[in-house]
C-alpha cells in the first residue's frame, strides 16, 4: 500500500526528462498541401500536442520539440500529464452505470436484433466511434474539397483578368 508521502516522492521523480523517454503511441498522417508532400505527427494521449514537418523525418523532429514544450508547460503549471496508454492495460471489461430506462430500452432492441444485450451494446458503441472517426475524415475531405474550389475561383476570376478584351467595332 503506496503512503501519501511516497506517492509525493514518485510525483517528484517524474521529471522532464522522465516523461520524454516514455513511448508514448503517434498517429501519422499524410496529405498534400499545393501539390506538396507533407506529413502531420500526432500524440494522441497528450491532447493538442502534434507538428508538422515537409518529410516525414522533420516532423519527427518538431514533434519532439512539441512533447517537450508540452511537457514542460504542463509541469510548470502543475497540470496533470497522462502516461501513455496501450491495449494490454485495457481487460475489455467496464462497469457502466446507466438509468433503468435505457436499459430496458436497450434489452428491448437486442431483443429484437435478435443478440444478447452485451453484443448489442459492444455493437453499438464500436459503430459509434467508427463513425465519429469516419466523420472526422470526412470532414477533413470535405474542407480539402473547399479549399480545391477556392483555388480553382480564384484561379478562374484571375483567368478572366488576364485574357485580352475584345471590344466591339462601330462604323464611323
Amino acid at each position: 500500500m503506496k503512503t501519501k508521502a511516497r506517492e509525493k516522492a514518485e510525483f517528484r521523480k517524474k521529471d522532464l526528462n522522465y516523461y520524454m523517454s516514455l513511448p508514448y503511441p503517434i498517429t501519422l498522417e499524410e496529405f498534400e498541401e499545393n501539390g506538396e508532400r507533407r506529413f502531420t505527427l500526432a500524440i494522441p494521449d497528450l491532447p493538442g500536442c502534434g507538428a508538422e514537418g515537409d518529410t516525414l523525418e522533420e516532423a519527427r523532429r518538431n514533434l519532439e520539440e512539441a512533447k517537450e514544450d508540452w511537457l514542460s508547460v504542463s509541469l510548470d503549471e502543475g497540470l496533470p500529464i497522462p502516461e501513455p496508454a496501450f491495449e494490454e492495460e485495457f481487460s475489455g471489461k467496464f462497469l457502466l452505470r446507466i438509468p433503468p430506462k435505457l436499459h430496458m430500452r436497450l434489452s428491448k432492441l437486442a431483443g429484437k436484433a435478435g443478440v444478447s444485450l452485451n453484443q448489442f451494446i459492444r455493437s453499438t458503441l464500436d459503430h459509434a466511434v467508427n463513425h465519429g472517426a469516419i466523420m472526422a475524415k470526412l470532414n477533413l475531405i470535405e474542407d480539402s474539397l473547399n479549399e480545391i474550389k477556392t483555388d480553382l475561383r480564384r484561379r478562374k476570376s484571375r483567368s478572366k483578368i488576364d485574357e485580352p478584351q475584345t471590344l466591339p467595332v462601330t462604323s464611323l
